[in-house]
C-alpha cells in the first residue's frame, strides 16, 4: 500500500519539475516559492503549486533553487501510513546544471533527510525505474 502511495510524491515532484523549468525560462533563476502569491496588476511570484499532495500524504518543499538548479523534496506526512514508509519518507529530486547548462538529475529518498553527495542517493531504491 505505501508503494502504491509513493506515486503521489513522484507526481507531485514531476509537477514541481515542469513547473520549476516554465518558471526558468523567464525568469534568472529557479524559485523555492510553491504558491502564487500575485498582488493585482503584478505578475505571480511562485510556481503554482501546493505544498500538499492531493490526499495529503506528502509535503512538497523546495529546499534551495539558484539559476542553475534546484532540490526538491516530498515528505510524508505525520499521521498518515507514508510516515511508516522506512528509509522513503523522503522522496526528492536535484537538478544541477553545468556551465552549458546539460542538467544533471539525481533522485533521492531517505529517513528524514536525503545524501544528495552519496554515490547513491536512492540508497532505499524508492524511485522505481
Amino acid at each position: 500500500m505505501r508503494k502504491g502511495r509513493r506515486a503521489e510524491a513522484f507526481t507531485a515532484l514531476s509537477t514541481l519539475q515542469q513547473a520549476q523549468e516554465r518558471w526558468r525560462s523567464n525568469n534568472a533563476s529557479y524559485t523555492t516559492t510553491l504558491a502564487n502569491t500575485a498582488t493585482s496588476g503584478t505578475p505571480p511570484n511562485g510556481l503554482g503549486v501546493t505544498s500538499t499532495t492531493s490526499s495529503g500524504f506528502y509535503t512538497v518543499n523546495v529546499g534551495s533553487a539558484s539559476a542553475t538548479g534546484y532540490t526538491a523534496t516530498a515528505t510524508a506526512s505525520s499521521g498518515t501510513s507514508q510516515a511508516s514508509d522506512g528509509d522513503c519518507k523522503v522522496l526528492g529530486v536535484q537538478l544541477s546544471s553545468g556551465a552549458n547548462f546539460s542538467g544533471t538529475v539525481k533522485y533521492g529518498s531517505g529517513a528524514s533527510s536525503i545524501v544528495w553527495s552519496a554515490t547513491n542517493p536512492d540508497a532505499g531504491k524508492c524511485w522505481a525505474r
